[in-house]
């Protein structure tokens, strides 16, 4: 009995086995899974040139009457990433303001997601106040306008709350608050994790680019992304009540590494569909900005307190 039962076993099998497969060449022969499968998520197919972002600011309460605002400029020190993609205008020129035109252009124009830890901030005003540290998220257009170079901060993120009143006041920024950051900045470890409510709007490691060849290619690459990170020192916001540019100086400076992405995780452009899902993986470039420091947010032609 027992021996009729392993010939039986062993006959059943390798039937089995060609039933399985003939069923996944049938399977296959319908297209790619994720075309007939009802339980996976068709992605976005349509070519870069024609995804079309839609992007709307959010309703945000302020206090009626702000308190503890630092006067400006403020004198600020820090570190972080940047993740550059060269994305085609065509996709985003309707949520940039008039008068800004696309940097490097005319077809393309770098978007620019930065990740800063800024560790020590004071007031430039008499007497000098000092400010807690804080940690800012901004999304940013690389443009020029009437030949100055700058960025277009299309939205920014700040925890604590502070920064948030600040640059809404001084500013005109669109400025809204970060549940919580998480940031392990050290000489191995270069990790930012950013939340928005419960959910990461941001999770980005990256770590300097490794190998002979990598290095002597940065040596030519560092002084130009230094000028791409930097600009004139200019921000041009578009506050929603006057509907009108405006010049903001930003003159800070940044020592600069170019880098590789260990761990990235970018939600909120691909919601907004400023980026594809495939597109926000793979950054064109990422630079490392192991120390940043300058004046932060004067306005054009205002003098310091």
């Amino acid at each position: 009995m027992i021996g009729s039962a392993g010939v039986i076993i062993r006959r059943a099998v390798p039937l089995a086995c060609l039933l399985v497969f003939g069923l996944n060449l049938a399977w296959a022969a319908q297209g790619p899974q994720a075309d007939v499968a009802p339980f996976i998520k068709k992605r976005e197919t349509r070519p870069a040139g024609e995804v079309k972002a839609r992007y709307a600011d959010d309703p945000l309460k302020l206090p009626e009457a702000p308190w503890n605002v630092p006067g400006v400029p403020l004198v600020c020190e820090g570190r972080g990433l940047s993740l550059y993609y060269l994305i085609p205008v065509s996709r985003v020129e309707k949520i940039l303001p008039p008068g800004l035109k696309p940097f490097p252009g005319p077809k393309d124009i770098w978007f620019r997601v930065d990740a800063l830890q800024w560790t020590a901030v004071h007031s430039a005003g008499r007497p000098p106040v000092t400010y807690k540290p804080f940690v800012e998220l901004g999304y940013r257009f690389e443009v020029t306008e009437n030949g100055k170079r700058g960025t277009y901060p299309l939205r920014l993120y700040f925890e604590p709350s502070w920064p948030i009143l600040w640059a809404r006041q001084h500013g005109a920024y669109a400025a809204y608050p970060l549940s919580g950051a998480d940031v392990n900045f050290s000489p191995f470890i270069h990790f930012f994790q950013l939340r928005r409510g419960n959910f990461a709007a941001l999770v980005a490691q990256v770590d300097p680019r490794q190998g002979v060849g990598a290095q002597a290619m940065d040596l030519f690459s560092r002084g130009q992304d230094g000028k791409l990170w930097q600009g004139d020192g200019m921000e041009f916001v578009w506050p929603r009540d006057t509907q009108r540019l405006t010049p903001v100086s930003r003159k800070l400076t940044a020592e600069i590494k170019p880098a590789q992405t260990r761990m990235l995780l970018v939600k909120e452009p691909v919601e907004w569909n400023i980026l594809t899902e495939d597109e926000a993986l793979q950054p064109a470039k990422v630079l490392l900005l192991e120390s940043v420091q300058g004046d932060w947010l004067t306005p054009a032609g205002a003098a310091a307190p």
